[in-house]
């Protein structure tokens, strides 16, 4: 495996630190608009596996000679969602996989923002599925905290908690505006939101469990009744 990794910011760096620890790849080209702040990013893991080059991540042809010149595989987005669809583009021409902790973004409606639904996060890169296919490359989109975090704990609940779903949703819960900032509040953000998880996810287990009905609020104002079977 040969990744090129786009983005050598706090969240490439960590992509590095961690990967650095992994036998699966044989290479990885971390590459930043800042070429120097890709090769600190490289040079800081002191393994030989890792190399920086230059790429503007706003252009596809950049991405796409990226992936040709180093032979990658697979290519990483660690930039800014407003990047996705070249890189996501970039990734399609250059004949690689490609993986992404955001999806392309949304947009409101031009005409009726407050009733109509305009373009919805993703839309761009789900409307390109069979190009993917019949390439016969792989795109996994969105696997960071949100929506991958979320999809993860769907799973578990799907595997372990209940007999049939119908229907998922997600519900965002507002923290205390008085946090710290920068890694302070990130980590305090986190704290927060794992124990909010873990509490609604062994609640459910115990309602689950002793067969009870379980409630769950949806954005309509109603509420939907799940019973296990």
């Amino acid at each position: 495996m040969r990744i090129l990794l786009v983005g050598a910011g706090g969240v490439g760096s960590a992509f590095c630190a961690i990967a650095v620890r992994r036998e699966f790849f044989e290479q990885i080209v971390v590459c930043d608009y800042d070429e120097s702040r890709a090769r600190q990013a490289a040079d800081a893991v002191g393994d030989s596996r890792f190399s920086a080059a230059q790429v503007d991540a706003t252009s596809a042809d950049d991405v796409a000679e990226l992936v040709r010149r180093h032979d990658i595989t697979h290519v990483m987005n660690a930039v800014d969602p407003r990047f996705v669809m070249p890189i996501f583009n970039g990734a399609l021409a250059g004949g690689a996989d490609y993986l992404d902790m955001a999806m392309s973004l949304s947009l409101r409606h031009l005409e009726q923002p407050y009733q109509l639904t305009g373009v919805k996060l993703g839309d761009e890169q789900f409307a390109v599925e069979d190009q993917w296919r019949s390439a016969g490359r792989l795109a996994l989109v969105g696997i960071g905290v949100e929506p991958g975090l979320s999809d993860v704990f769907a799973r578990y609940a799907a595997d372990h908690l209940f007999s049939d779903i119908d229907e998922l949703a997600a519900i965002k819960k507002e923290l205390s505006p008085k946090l710290g900032t920068g890694a302070l509040h990130l980590l305090k953000h986190l704290e927060a939101q794992r124990d909010l998880d873990l509490k609604w996810l062994q609640g459910l287990h115990a309602d689950v469990a002793a067969d009870r009905v379980y409630d769950s609020p949806v954005y309509s104002g109603k509420r939907r009744r799940t019973v296990r079977s």
